[in-house]
């Protein structure tokens, strides 16, 4: 009669011998694997290459060479989208700075909410930023103002006129 301590031996010999046959297993596919990968990696591929002409040209490419020159492009790519992130951030920066600005043109506080560029897209659809239009409106401010300045200049002429007139009459 079988006690559990011996099921439970039996069952756990089992399970590393199972255990054991399938790291052996996948550790000869993994050889496998590297062995096939480095054999094709040696290959040579006849490949068809379009240029912008429409011209069609035929060349063998090395895939190890043309892997190498790939990561070589990843690479520089990466490169390159660091930099644009960091002059995106530079330029967000300036948005700020630009940002705090207006808001010190127009004399009102910026608020919390004009951080980014959605944000700050907006904050400047619910100002009255028209610069077209408040050009016009400072225009028809000027010509008030310069009509009044009229009026007043017709009104001092006349009050001359009427004391050059005492004065002569007088």
């Amino acid at each position: 009669m079988w006690d559990v301590t011996n099921i439970e031996e039996a069952l756990v010999a089992e399970a590393e011998e199972k255990f054991n046959a399938n790291v052996s297993t996948l550790n000869e596919i993994a050889s496998k694997a590297r062995e096939l990968s480095a054999s094709s990696l040696d290959l040579e591929v006849d490949i068809k290459i379009s240029r912008d002409n429409g011209e069609s040209t035929n060349r063998t490419v090395r895939l190890r060479e043309e892997l190498s020159r790939y990561q070589e492009l990843g690479d520089e790519r990466a490169k390159q989208l660091d930099q644009l992130w960091s002059s995106w951030e530079t330029a967000q920066a300036d948005v700020d700075e630009l940002s705090g600005k207006l808001h010190e043109f127009f004399e009102r506080k910026p608020s919390s909410e004009t951080r980014g560029m959605s944000s700050n897209r907006e904050w400047a659809d619910s100002e009255d930023i028209d610069i077209e239009r408040r050009s016009k409106q400072v225009v028809e401010d000027m010509v008030a103002c310069e009509e009044k300045f009229q009026e007043k200049l017709k009104d001092e002429e006349t009050n001359i006129l009427e004391a050059m007139l005492k004065c002569s009459l007088g």
